[in-house]
């Protein structure tokens, strides 16, 4: 087996909002495909192998047909990855990439759980393939809030 040059140090989510849909009605098949937004950064920090990761997914309550829950979840991670892996626009492709789908893969199993106990069953996200997803890439300096603000721009909305 071989370990992946990407690895992920931490992540949180920072924003979680779930709400049951009472205009969800019950054996509906076709369920609304998720809003997800992307943001990476190389670390603030002299690390050069250091990055930031956001993924931020949106179920809108308006959605039709009408999903089983309002969702909206904000999960922020990072990641080391080896300076040797490649160029800079690879390193940044694989980072966003991988790094994303980790993230979304975390968030798709946390939704999972917390809606085990709902009113409108468990609800697990649809499977999302990122590799021609298009994402932010911010500078480092904009790393400490990249988060804050999306946060904060999605709680308005919630």
């Amino acid at each position: 087996m071989a370990i992946s040059p990407l690895q992920l140090s931490y992540s949180v989510f920072d924003l979680v909002h779930v709400e049951a849909l009472t205009a969800y009605e019950w054996g509906e098949e076709a369920e609304p495909e998720p809003e997800v937004d992307v943001r990476v950064a190389r670390s603030p920090e002299d690390d050069d192998e250091g990055w930031a990761v956001w993924v931020t997914i949106q179920i809108a309550r308006e959605a039709k047909p009408t999903p089983p829950y309002a969702v909206t979840l904000s999960v922020f991670g990072t990641f080391e990855i080896s300076r040797d892996f490649g160029s800079e626009d690879e390193i940044t492709q694989v980072v966003a990439v991988n790094g994303a789908s980790m993230l979304y893969s975390a968030a798709r199993e946390f939704l999972l759980g917390l809606t085990a106990r709902g009113p409108n069953m468990e609800y697990m996200l649809p499977s999302y393939d990122f590799r021609h997803h298009t994402f932010q890439v911010l500078e480092p300096d904009q790393v400490g809030q990249a988060g804050a603000s999306t946060s904060h721009e999605i709680a308005e909305d919630v």
